[in-house]
């Protein structure tokens, strides 16, 4: 071969191997187009329809209200007017936040001099509406303005399109917010085209919180006009107060008015830092970024389809499910924690607003496979809450720890990512963060752990909190498992706990009170205070832990079986939207439809899941069955899309339903690509003949997570008629990582119910009562405070206690794992000796903190004292301007009138202790709504030492001390009896 034969030969395999390099190559793939925001925004779905980039710091929406009622997200779709376009806003959530720095284009030729008005909407219609990730656009009828919004993380872009020779305002309104209330407002003109400031506001969601901006303006505006409350300053620098609203007026021009609003939550010099995100006023530029990130981002999972509609819902689900948790930190890594601190660190990227009641579900078990590096975020972002602010985070919005919701779920979205190998952080300080939020005595958590329960007739929501802890601590079990075997069985015991509140006659957890008696009457339909928005049917399927111990207790696989079908049958004439009892709108069912599988009935959670996907979401603004609650019922279609869903949360699989598409490709961090194909695939053909993973036939009803992040491909052949064969078999089955104890003992003292703190009090001696649900065990117990065993105290029969004790017993029987310890304290009645004083003045001593994060008393010491002095008596009129987070103890010495024995009362919202002479008498610790208290004690006549404590973190303070002197009626604690 010649050397100009053998060049071209090699020029054709050169030109070859490009053509093919470029045909293996796939053109960037737009799938925004397949996004609607507008989906949630009308009924109760509570998302909003503007820019906003995945978990971004700024959400830049038009508000269509301030109210929360069906518009916690400040946008509702039935709304015919835009108040205007602010900065902060809640994804779906069920109460609203946000609505922070109001902008508004007006036009014409105001006076604004003599008057400028709290509001300037505009009507607008939907036909003039648009919206996709990371932009939006609207026409103001009013003022013929063209509005467009888009975003980077921290920075919002506004264009407002005058009409021709139109006088162009902007109106910013400071006041304004979603939920919550205006404190102080601060308003500062750095140059003509450069404005910072802050807005304080306290209620709602947030609680309390500062945040901060910094806006520029494309031109320099000609004059500006300041509103506070009636008065109105021209050219104002700066002003403080409590109502404040401006009005900039920019020249005649036929070019677009751009302004770009950068927030911070550190400061206004961070904000003006983060205005560096976006460098020079182009739009268009931003605007196309913003849709890049989103593509990377909906890239993650690419669906096969020829239905536009299901593709639709999908993507806006995926885009939803990416709003929240949210960025909260500077540019340069400063940020505020949950203590009021600011710190700086480049070694994670910090978040906030997170609504783990209901993402630990699904949201987050999702990110576990689609965003691995952000879940490590996430936890690093808890473990700073607890090294900062002493507790992991239970329900952060703004920043604030909000007591929204029960249980402590950052605890399985822990256990879930370190399951599934997401390991990259302090794990040693997660677990002590794990523990001590697993112990903390608030949320009555001390009543779950002294009855291995929590009796209705001491608190709401008994049946709820009670299965909830429960699912939490075996999460935690679930970490140890590997690391201290004595612990984690300690926390898989008390992941038992569910059992206590099942009642083997009705089948259903049922509420029980402090006695041991089931609640009655007993209706499992009824929504009642005893759950939490749901109701027996719903919630007496909440064991993710061990579904097949729930199986057994209820009969059987085909007892159960039946009980689920029905569950989904069962009609509820009052609730629209539901499947018998399943409630989609709300998460306590969410799992509820894949549990046909452990009874090896795989076939009915196909077709039940199906119905729920094609019936429950559609591409339209009521599409969503529900509140969004920050994407987690998206979350639930996107894994229900896919065909598999995490039952169990700290478990590594995922329960199969019926795929939706006809093929999926999970694009992973990893490099690796997972392929789910249906075939066969249709509206009719729902159920799974058969699957094969990697080219093996494939028996299981549940994949594993780790087959699914080493890539490959699952194939399931699809079908119009079950296959009821498929998945039967019990290995084939979703397995339950149970730990099958005995349960606690019962403890009682001469028939007197154990009180809520789990201290008995007598005067001479009291009669020991011990039994045990569970036949033919025995029990053994301490008298000391230590943990019981074998070699322990033999329970025969009742027994004398003559002095103060701690009583501990355990069941054993052979072949069982032994129980959770009860505990019982008993406190002896001494009578205390008066104090021998000589001087002493009227009053009592305060000292006053503003405490930020208190989940108990003893949270107050963390913070500075603000003020101290004197009053008349314990009060919560403190002679100060007191803020919405407030600490107080109060010392002093209180004056006995007459030897006996005394019972004061302590009624507080959020938590309070009263100590009398070092002695605990009323523990009303916790945070919690507003309750009272009492403890009693023997006091001889004359002076002893009292300190009350009381925290209170947001509305007004609620405090008031009473007491019961023997021969007296309770009364407040008169000022004559305090002194100091």
């Amino acid at each position: 071969m010649s050397t100009i034969k053998i060049i071209k030969s090699m020029i054709g395999i050169v030109l070859l191997g490009i053509i093919l390099i470029s045909g293996c190559t796939p053109a960037a793939k737009d799938f925004t187009k397949f996004v609607n925001p507008l989906i949630g925004t009308d009924e109760e779905g509570h998302t909003f329809p503007g820019a906003v980039l995945p978990n971004g710091m700024v959400q830049l929406s038009p508000d269509t209200r301030v109210s929360t009622s069906k518009g916690a997200s400040g946008y509702h779709y039935s709304d015919n007017k835009i108040i205007g376009f602010t900065h902060t806003h809640l994804s779906g959530t069920g109460e609203g936040s946000g609505g922070d720095f109001l902008f508004m284009p007006i036009s014409g030729s105001n006076d604004f001099s003599k008057n400028i008005s709290i509001e300037y909407s505009s009507k607008f219609s939907h036909k003039n509406e648009y919206a996709e990730p990371g932009y939006y656009k609207v026409l103001l009828d009013d003022n013929k303005i063209t509005a467009e919004l888009t975003v980077t993380k921290r920075v919002g872009f506004h264009k407002y399109t005058f009409p021709k020779k139109s006088q162009r305002n902007i109106f910013f309104d400071l006041v304004h917010g979603i939920g919550d209330k205006a404190d102080i407002l601060n308003l500062k003109v750095i140059s003509k085209t450069k404005i910072v400031g802050f807005r304080s506001s306290s209620g709602g969601l947030r609680m309390y919180q500062k945040l901060f901006f910094a806006a520029e303006f494309s031109e320099p505006f000609s004059e500006s006009f300041f509103f506070e409350g009636k008065r109105i300053f021209k050219g104002l620098g700066e002003t403080t107060a409590r109502n404040v609203r401006a009005v900039f007026k920019f020249p005649n021009s036929k070019n677009p008015l751009l302004i770009k609003v950068a927030i911070s939550r550190v400061n206004t010099r961070g904000a003006e830092n983060n205005l560096k995100e976006i460098s020079g006023w182009d739009f268009d530029l931003v605007k196309k970024k913003a849709k890049e990130e989103w593509n990377n981002v909906m890239n993650k999972i690419s669906v096969k389809s020829k239905d536009k509609e299901l593709k639709t819902i999908f993507y806006t689900s995926l885009y939803h499910t990416f709003i929240h948790p949210t960025l909260d930190m500077d540019i340069n890594g400063r940020y505020r924690s949950t203590n009021n601190k600011i710190y700086r660190t480049k070694e994670f990227t910090n978040y906030t607003n997170f609504s783990l009641w209901d993402t630990f579900r699904g949201l987050h078990p999702l990110y576990t496979i689609i965003n691995r590096s952000g879940t490590k975020d996430f936890i690093k972002t808890f473990i700073e809450r607890y090294e900062h602010s002493g507790s992991l985070p239970m329900f952060e919005i703004s920043g604030n720890e909000v007591p929204s919701m029960i249980g402590y779920h950052s605890l399985p979205v822990i256990a879930d990512a370190y399951v599934k190998g997401i390991r990259n952080y302090n794990i040693d300080k997660a677990i002590k963060g794990m523990e001590e939020l697993a112990n903390l005595p608030w949320e009555k958590r001390n009543l779950y752990k002294t009855f291995g329960y929590i009796p209705y007739n001491y608190t709401v929501q008994s049946v709820s909190r009670t299965l909830e802890y429960a699912f939490d601590d075996w999460s935690l079990a679930q970490v140890l498992k590997n690391i201290d075997s004595n612990k984690s069985k300690y926390y898989y015991n008390r992941g038992n706990f569910y059992k206590n509140l099942f009642s083997n006659q009705t089948k259903f957890m049922q509420p029980k009170d402090s006695y041991g008696n089931w609640l009655k009457p007993f209706n499992p339909i009824e929504y009642s205070k005893h759950y939490t928005q749901a109701n027996a049917y719903q919630y007496s399927l909440f064991v993710p832990q061990d579904v097949e111990s729930l199986i057994d207790k209820i009969g059987g696989d085909k007892l159960f079986e039946s009980w689920l079908d029905r569950f989904f049958s069962i009609k509820n004439d009052n609730k629209k939207n539901y499947l018998g009892q399943y409630n989609q709108g709300n998460e306590p069912s969410h799992h509820i439809a894949y549990l046909y599988n452990y009874a090896g009935a795989a076939w009915k959670t196909q077709k039940i899941v199906r119905k729920i996907l094609t019936s429950q979401y559609q591409n339209t603004p009521s599409g969503l069955p529900g509140n969004d609650d920050a994407g987690e019922l998206s979350a639930w279609f996107v894994f229900g899309a896919l065909g598999f869903y995490p039952v169990t949360p700290g478990i590594d699989y995922y329960v199969i339903g019926s795929p939706l598409f006809d093929e999926v490709s999970l694009n992973l961090e990893n490099g690796k690509i997972f392929k789910i194909v249906a075939n066969n695939n249709s509206n009719e053909n729902i159920y799974i003949q058969s699957a094969s993973l990697n080219g093996i036939s494939y028996q299981k009803s549940f994949i594993k997570h780790s087959d699914i992040m080493r890539g490959g491909k699952i194939i399931f052949n699809m079908g119009n008629m079950p296959n009821k064969n498929w998945a039967i078999k019990k290995e084939d089955r979703p397995y339950s990582n149970s730990f099958n104890s005995l349960r606690m003992p019962k403890i009682t003292v001469a028939g007197i119910p154990i009180p809520s703190d789990g201290v008995i009090t007598f005067e001479d001696s009291a009669m020991v009562y011990l039994s045990s649900p569970d036949d033919g065990v025995n029990i053994f117990y301490t008298t000391d405070g230590t943990e019981p065993d074998t070699l322990s105290i033999l329970y025969k029969k009742e027994f004398q206690i003559t002095g103060s004790t701690i009583i501990k017993a355990k069941s054993f029987k052979q072949n069982f794992k032994p129980s959770y310890a009860t505990i019982l304290k008993l406190r002896k009645l001494i009578k205390l000796p008066a104090k021998k004083i000589s001087v002493l003045k009227e009053g009592i001593n305060f000292d006053y903190r503003e405490v930020w994060l208190c989940k108990k008393v003893d949270d107050i010491n963390k913070y500075p004292v603000s003020c101290h002095g004197v009053v008349p008596k314990i009060t919560t009129l403190l002679p100060m301007k007191m803020s919405m987070k407030n600490g107080v103890v109060y010392s002093g010495f209180i004056k006995v009138p007459k030897d006996g024995k005394y019972i004061f009362y302590v009624d507080s919202d959020d938590g309070s202790t009263l100590s009398i002479d070092g002695i605990m008498i009323v523990n009303n610790d916790g945070s919690h709504r507003r309750r009272e208290r009492s403890g009693v004690i023997v006091l001889a006549k004359g002076y002893h030492e009292i300190i009350v404590k009381h925290f209170q973190v947001g509305g007004k303070p609620k405090l008031s001390v009473k007491w019961k002197v023997p021969g007296v009626s309770k009364i407040e604690i008169p000022d004559s009896v305090f002194y100091h």
